[in-house]
């Protein structure tokens, strides 16, 4: 729904695609190492699109805190 509040997770090496890579399956290869040169820009836009606000605010204006 619009306007509804969301909370997302985001690792720090998961914006930094010079990371060192270190030898793992194929599995965990694409979960780790897929797409880590878009991240930043995705996260930039996000940060530029959206209202953020630490949880406790959110709870409180939402009643639940």
């Amino acid at each position: 729904k619009q306007s509804q509040p969301f909370v997302f997770y985001l690792h720090p090496w998961e914006i930094d695609p010079e990371q060192p890579r270190i030898r793992v399956g194929w599995k965990s290869r694409l979960r780790h190492y897929t797409n880590l040169d878009k991240c930043e820009g995705r996260l930039t836009r996000l940060v530029r699109t959206f209202k953020f606000a630490p949880m406790a605010n959110v709870l409180a204006a939402n009643s639940l805190l």
